[in-house]
């Protein structure tokens, strides 16, 4: 004979049970650099987190996998050099006097160009960045000049408006650099990271006014390296995971990728 309660504690625990797995093998895929679909396990992720909330009310521990996540940033970008840097921090000054702009300066050591963004994750992701040193290893571009002459605001929530450094024309060698990396990308695994749209840029603050779109005194420096960029939640900082030098001249034919070897 069964004691009243037992069916409904075993049908708890097969849930817990079921739960748990379910949590290990997405966390197993996030760590290797996989994606899990959103729409496989729908019911056992909704029972996962009906549970996850059933402890937590309760003062529980919650499952692991399921508790608040952060939403760190890790693409591949391109730096100024430091003159480029301090210069574009005095253009951002003179925006901000000029516009009343409250918003504080990205800052010398986080200003940059995103080429190609590679996820939000919870932390780190070890995988997506084996992937990454993979295609970045395999990848070849000499070093080339970067020139941006216009200032503007990008379109964003009321209290998030880029106020952004662009080209008017030219950078061909960044749009080709934007390219052949991405090719490499694929074949390392990346293709689903790679963009096709590309609107060069470098961020120099953010604020709820908007800055109309004007020319500037050209700010150009010449790239000497390309680096993986993991952009901290909360911590306003970027960390450099790894950084890749291009040689200052490649002969003709010689830039793009070493596909993997058979």
């Amino acid at each position: 004979m069964r004691l009243a309660g037992t069916r409904s504690r075993d049908r708890d625990f097969r849930s817990r049970l079921q739960c748990s797995l379910f949590v290990l093998n997405y966390r197993m895929q996030y760590d290797l650099g996989f994606e899990p679909s959103e729409r496989r396990d729908v019911f056992l992720r909704r029972a996962a987190l009906t549970v996850a909330r059933r402890q937590q009310a309760g003062g529980q521990m919650i499952l692991p996998g399921l508790e608040a996540r952060r939403a760190d940033n890790l693409f591949f970008a391109l730096r100024p050099d430091m003159t480029a840097a301090l210069e574009a921090n005095e253009i951002a000054g003179d925006f901000s006097k000029k516009y009343g702009l409250l918003g504080k300066s990205l800052g010398p050591s986080r200003y940059h160009i995103s080429v190609h963004g590679l996820g939000t994750f919870d932390g780190r992701n070890p995988g997506i960045e084996l992937k990454a040193e993979d295609a970045a290893s395999r990848f070849e571009f000499a070093a080339f000049p970067i020139r941006f002459n216009r200032a503007m605001s990008f379109s964003g929530n009321d209290d998030k408006r880029p106020l952004v450094l662009v080209a008017s024309g030219g950078n061909e060698e960044l749009f080709d650099f934007h390219r052949r990396l991405g090719e490499a990308m694929r074949w390392s695994g990346l293709g689903r990271k790679v963009s096709k749209a590309f609107t060069p840029h470098m961020t120099l603050l953010y604020d709820h006014r908007a800055v109309p779109e004007q020319e500037i005194e050209p700010l150009q420096w010449t790239v000497q390296a390309f680096c993986l960029i993991h952009s901290e939640q909360g911590f306003s900082r970027h960390t450099e995971r790894h950084r890749w030098p291009l040689p200052r001249s490649y002969g003709a034919g010689e830039l793009g990728f070493s596909p993997p070897r058979r």
